[in-house]
């Protein structure tokens, strides 16, 4: 069991999704790793280099059940696994710029204020 888990995004958009300062604060207070199932072999050496494989959680681990698991989820705004877990009253935080245009940074931003989810929104959603 992982308590905290951060979902990272895949390969092709990492280094754009990701605040690697807030990854590394949250990998220090205990926060895991979890990679994207197609997450590239150099990239996963990169990410055991600079975490410690003792952080980085198996891609083939099953997201869903890291994050029923989970109290704490971290993501990027191109993941549902963020407003999944909210759904599902978990503590969600964000790991990547809020200004760029992912996946689901419309959801996110309307959800989040002052930087902070506000469930009656994610509700009206």
């Amino acid at each position: 069991k992982a308590p905290f888990v951060v979902f990272l995004a895949g390969t092709n958009i990492i280094e754009k999704a990701t605040d690697w300062g807030k990854l590394k604060n949250a990998v220090n207070q205990g926060a895991k790793l979890k990679c994207h199932p197609l997450t590239a072999a150099p990239l996963l050496a990169s990410l055991t280099h600079r975490f410690g494989a003792e952080n980085i959680l198996d891609k083939k681990l099953s997201g869903h059940a890291l994050l029923e698991q989970a109290d704490i989820v971290g993501c990027t705004d191109n993941s549902e696994m963020g407003l999944v877990a909210l759904a599902k009253g978990k503590t969600v935080y964000r790991f990547g710029p809020q200004s760029r245009g992912f996946t689901y940074s419309a959801l996110y931003n309307a959800i989040w204020d002052g930087g902070r989810p506000d469930k009656g929104r994610l509700l009206s959603i």
